[in-house]
C-alpha cells in the first residue's frame, strides 16, 4: 500500500504545496492545507507504473484489492477502503456517479489507464459534500483534459506469465490539444485478456431419493429418473424400474475441469472531451465515453437446479456442477455543463450527467445433457440481464469573500433507475428507481497563513431512507513545512440500494433471495424498513516535507451504525440492520530522495476491524499492510523499480451445511520489478510481477505466478 507521498517517488519529485486537489472540498486547494486523509495519483505515476486498468494503478494505493479481484464472480474482487467494502466508497468519474453494479467490483478493470489524468483518493467520510454512498471515502477518477497547443500519445503493450497463460494485451492512444476558443481531448483503448485457469475437480452430489437436502455421490443414491418425462423417484417409491435410470448411470460422482481465475475479455473504451470558452467569463463542456466488454468465465457452483421433475419439491437441485458464464456489458456516459465567473469574487458550476449501463448475463451448466436439458441454452440458470441508468444534476456556487473566506453552496440530485429481471419472483424484467436531492453548504477559513478551517453541513432527503443530515470540520495548522498537524471530525451515510430493498429471486444456491420490502406469505417474509448505515469518523494526522523528502501520518477511529448484512433464515435470505462495526487504525507514509539517483518510499498499514453483531474482525480485511519501493536511475535515461508488498492474515466466511465457518487465509508479499527506458520521443517499458512466485491462499483467488510484460509508448507534440 502506498500513500499520495509514495507515489511521488515513482515520478519526478513534486512538493506538498503544488498538488491540487478538488475532490476534498469540491474546490481547488493545496494539499498540505487540507485536514483530511488524501492521495493522488497523476499521469506520469499512472505510465510509469505501465498501468492498463484503473485496478492495475490502484494496487499500491490506499484501496485494497485482493488478488481474485481479476475475476468477476469472486466477491472478495471488491475493493475497499480502511476496511469500508466498495458499497460504501464512492466511486466518481470528473465528480460525477457512474452507473455500474450494486458492488462496483468489475469497475476496475473496465476504466482503461489511457483515459485517466489524475485520480484523487479520500479516506474518510464525505456525506456533507457527496451524500449517500461515502461512507468510507471517495475515488475521484478525473479523465485527460484538453491542453495548449496539441500532444498525443500512443501504448502498445503485452504480458502472460511463464506458461504463456492470462495473456493482457493492450492498445491505447490519446490525442489532445487547443484550436482557438475550443479545447479537445479524446482517448482510445482495447484490452484483450486470456485465461488463467487450473483443474479442480468438481464432486457431484445429488439427493438420496427424490428429497431435497440430504445428498451424496450420484453412483450411492437410489435416485431414479424417467428419461421419457425427466421425473424424479426414490427407491421403493411407485416407480417402474423398466422406464427408469439409477442417477449414477446419468451422472458422474466427479469431473474434471479448468475453472478460470483470469477470464478471457475484451474490452474497449473509447471518449472524449470538448471545452468551448464562449467569452471571458463563460465556458461549456461536453464528455461523451463509451464501453464495450465481452466476457467468459467457468468454475463450479455450489448448487444448480437440474431438469429433473420430483412430484413433491419440484426441480432438483444438485450441488458441485461446472457452469460456464458469459457476460456482454455497454456502458454509455454522457456529460454536459458549464462554469461561469459572475464577478471576480462569485463563480457559478452547473453540471448534468447521464450515464447508461447495460448488461447481458447467461450462466449456463457444463454438464446439461447429464442434468436432463435438451440443449445448453436450455440450462441457462438466473438471468443477471439488466440496465442501469444513472441521471445527476448539480450546481454550485462558490464565492471568496476575500483572501480568508470561501464559502461553498450546492444543490444535488439523483436518481438510479434498474431494470432487471431479479425483482419479481418470476425472473420477468421490472423497473425500481430510487433517488435523492441535497443541498450543501462548506465555509473554508484561513485564520491565519499557517492555520485553516474548513466546515460544512448537508441536508439529503432520499427515497430508499428518508432524510438525512451530515457535517464535517476539520482543521489543520503548519507549525513549519516540516510540520503540519491535522484533525478532523466527518459522518457519512448509505441508503440501502435497490438490491437490498427489492430483489426478489432465487440464488445460486437455491435459496430463496429477497429484499427487506418484500413480502411472500408463503415463505412467512414481512416488509421491514432497513435503516441508512450511518459513520463518525475522527482522526488526527501529522505531514511534512524538506528539500527531498516527506511524510504522513494518521490515526483513525470510525464507527458505522446499522450497517447493512445479509440474513439467512429457515426460508429465505435477506437483509438486516447490524448493530456497530469499528474500525480503527494507522496510516504512515514517508520517502525520500536519498540522491540523485536512488529514492525510497514506505507504506505501513494498520487495522483493527470489529463486528460486534458476530464477535470478529471483518471478512477480507488484513490487519497490517506494508508496502515498499526502491527506484534507481541507473543513467538520465534507464530507471528501475523494486516494490513489495505485505499484506496479512484475512478471515473469510463459508456457509457449510447451513452452519457459518470462519476460516483464515494466510499473508502473502508479491514483489515487481520494473524498468523505464526514456529516448527523445518514445518510452520503453517492461517488468516482472510477483517475481518471487509468492502462494496466494485460493480463497482469495490465485495469482498466475510471474507475470512478464513489456511495452512501448510513443509521444508526439
Amino acid at each position: 500500500m502506498c500513500s499520495a507521498f509514495s507515489q511521488i517517488a515513482h515520478a519526478d519529485y513534486q512538493q506538498l504545496d503544488t498538488v491540487a486537489v478538488t475532490a476534498a472540498t469540491q474546490t481547488e486547494s493545496s494539499l498540505d492545507q487540507l485536514p483530511v486523509s488524501v492521495e493522488v495519483i497523476t499521469a506520469a505515476q499512472i505510465e510509469q507504473q505501465a498501468a492498463v486498468t484503473l485496478r492495475d494503478i490502484l494496487q499500491y494505493s490506499g484501496v485494497f484489492f485482493n488478488p481474485s479481484a481479476g475475476n468477476v464472480s469472486s466477491d472478495n474482487g471488491q475493493f475497499s477502503i480502511r476496511g469500508v467494502s466498495s458499497k460504501g466508497s464512492l466511486l466518481l468519474m470528473n465528480g460525477r456517479r457512474i452507473g455500474t453494479e450494486f458492488t462496483k467490483a468489475y469497475d476496475a478493470n473496465r476504466i482503461p489507464a489511457a483515459a485517466i489524468e489524475r485520480i484523487e483518493i479520500i479516506k474518510g467520510p464525505m456525506a456533507a459534500l457527496y451524500g449517500s454512498d461515502a461512507l468510507g471515502g471517495v475515488i475521484n477518477i478525473i479523465t485527460k483534459k484538453p491542453v495548449d497547443g496539441f500532444e498525443s500519445s500512443l501504448s502498445l503493450s503485452h504480458g502472460a506469465n511463464q506458461h504463456g497463460n492470462g495473456e493482457k494485451t493492450q492498445f491505447e492512444t490519446s490525442v489532445r490539444g487547443q484550436q482557438k476558443a475550443t479545447g479537445y481531448s479524446a482517448w482510445f483503448s482495447a484490452l484483450k485478456t486470456g485465461d488463467y485457469s487450473e483443474t479442480e475437480t468438481a464432486q457431484v452430489r445429488v439427493p438420496i431419493g427424490n428429497q431435497q437436502g440430504v445428498q451424496s455421490k450420484p453412483s450411492e443414491s437410489n435416485l431414479r429418473i424417467n428419461p421419457n418425462n425427466n421425473m424424479a423417484c426414490g427407491q421403493g417409491d411407485n416407480c417402474a424400474a423398466a422406464f427408469s435410470q439409477p442417477i449414477g448411470d446419468l451422472i458422474n460422482d466427479s469431473y474434471a475441469l479448468p475453472v478460470y481465475y483470469r477470464d478471457p475479455s475484451e474490452i474497449i473504451n473509447i471518449g472524449g472531451e470538448i471545452n468551448h470558452q464562449l467569452n471571458a467569463d463563460l465556458a461549456l463542456n461536453f464528455s461523451l465515453a463509451y464501453m464495450h466488454e465481452q466476457r467468459n468465465t467457468q468454475g463450479i457452483s455450489n448448487v444448480y437446479a437440474s431438469n429433473y421433475i420430483s412430484g413433491q419439491n419440484g426441480a432438483l437441485n444438485f450441488a458441485n456442477i461446472p457452469y460456464a458464464q458469459a457476460l456482454t456489458n455497454q456502458r454509455v456516459d454522457l456529460g454536459i455543463g458549464a462554469k461561469w465567473q459572475v464577478r471576480d469574487d462569485l463563480q457559478l458550476q452547473w453540471q448534468s450527467s447521464l450515464s447508461h449501463y447495460d448488461k447481458q448475463d447467461q450462466i449456463t451448466s457444463l454438464l446439461w445433457q447429464e442434468m436432463g436439458y435438451a440443449s445448453q441454452a436450455a440450462s441457462a440458470s438466473l438471468s443477471g440481464d439488466g440496465t442501469v441508468q444513472a441521471v445527476q444534476h448539480s450546481l454550485n456556487a462558490t464565492w471568496q469573500a476575500n483572501t480568508e473566506h470561501r464559502i461553498l453552496m450546492g444543490a444535488e440530485y439523483f436518481a438510479d433507475r434498474r431494470d432487471a429481471a431479479f425483482f419479481a419472483e418470476d425472473g420477468s424484467m421490472s423497473t425500481i428507481e430510487q433517488d435523492s436531492s441535497g443541498i450543501f453548504a462548506q465555509h473554508e477559513w484561513q485564520i491565519t497563513p499557517q492555520a485553516n478551517l474548513i466546515y460544512g453541513l448537508r441536508y439529503d432527503d432520499t427515497s430508499a431512507a428518508g432524510e438525512a443530515t451530515t457535517a464535517h470540520v476539520g482543521s489543520s495548522y503548519q507549525f513549519m513545512p516540516a510540520l503540519t498537524l491535522r484533525a478532523r471530525y466527518a459522518q457519512g451515510f448509505r441508503a440501502p440500494d435497490s438490491q437490498e430493498n427489492f430483489i426478489n429471486r432465487y440464488n445460486p444456491q437455491g435459496k430463496r433471495f429477497v429484499g427487506a420490502q418484500v413480502v411472500d406469505s408463503s415463505i412467512g417474509k414481512q416488509a421491514f424498513d432497513l435503516e441508512a448505515e450511518q459513520s463518525e469518523n475522527i482522526e488526527v494526522g501529522i505531514r511534512g516535507f524538506g528539500s527531498n523528502w516527506q511524510y504522513d501520518l494518521a490515526l483513525f477511529y470510525t464507527e458505522i451504525e446499522n450497517n447493512i448484512l445479509r440474513e439467512q433464515t429457515a426460508n429465505y435470505i435477506s437483509f438486516r440492520n447490524a448493530s456497530k462495526v469499528t474500525l480503527k487504525g494507522l496510516d504512515f507514509s514517508a520517502m525520500q530522495h536519498l540522491n540523485k539517483k536512488l529514492s525510497w518510499d514506505l507504506a505501513f498499514n494498520l487495522l483493527d476491524s470489529y463486528d460486534k453483531d458476530s464477535q470478529r474482525k471483518l471478512d477480507y480485511t488484513p490487519d497490517i499492510q506494508i508496502g515498499l519501493g526502491l527506484k534507481y536511475q541507473v543513467t538520465p535515461d534507464f530507471s528501475t523499480q523494486l516494490r513489495a508488498r505485505y499484506v496479512g492474515q484475512q478471515n473469510y466466511s463459508e456457509t457449510v451445511q447451513g452452519q457459518t465457518v470462519v476460516t483464515q487465509a494466510d499473508a502473502y508479499t508479491p514483489v515487481d520489478l520494473k524498468f523505464n527506458y526514456a529516448l527523445a520521443e518514445v518510452d520503453l517499458f517492461a517488468g516482472i510481477d510477483n517475481l518471487l512466485k509468492t502462494d496466494i491462499d485460493p480463497a482469495l483467488g490465485n495469482d498466475i505466478g510471474r507475470y512478464f510484460y513489456a511495452g512501448i509508448r510513443w509521444y508526439i507534440h
